[in-house]
């Protein structure tokens, strides 16, 4: 829900010329605040915050298990029940076939 108050810091990976990210995967209705500190001789001035909303219903190229995760929850949303039965059947078979091909022996 976001209303924990818990929060964790990571470091940015810098790519090249000062420009940093941190990749991280949002599911649909999910919001995420974030904070932007520099460090400068040990210590840390806030430079941004602002928050990120995942709120379109985009359908993504992929069918990976996130992505079918993320389609029952846009189809949960609009109470779409047979489509959600229709992913979590899909899922239920990815994840069947994932553990069968690369299931540790």
């Amino acid at each position: 829900s976001g209303e924990s108050g818990e929060y964790r810091t990571e470091e940015m990976k810098q790519v090249c010329g000062g420009i940093c990210f941190k990749e991280f995967r949002l599911f649909f209705g999910e919001k995420i605040q974030y904070y932007i500190m520099e460090e400068t001789d040990g210590s840390g001035q806030l430079t941004e915050s602002a928050a990120i909303q995942k709120s379109d219903i985009e359908k993504e190229t992929d069918n990976s298990r996130y992505n079918l995760v993320n389609d029952i929850a846009i189809a949960h949303s609009l109470q779409d029940y047979d489509t959600i039965d229709g992913l979590l059947e899909e899922y239920g078979r990815m994840s069947y076939m994932t553990d069968r091909l690369f299931g540790l022996r």
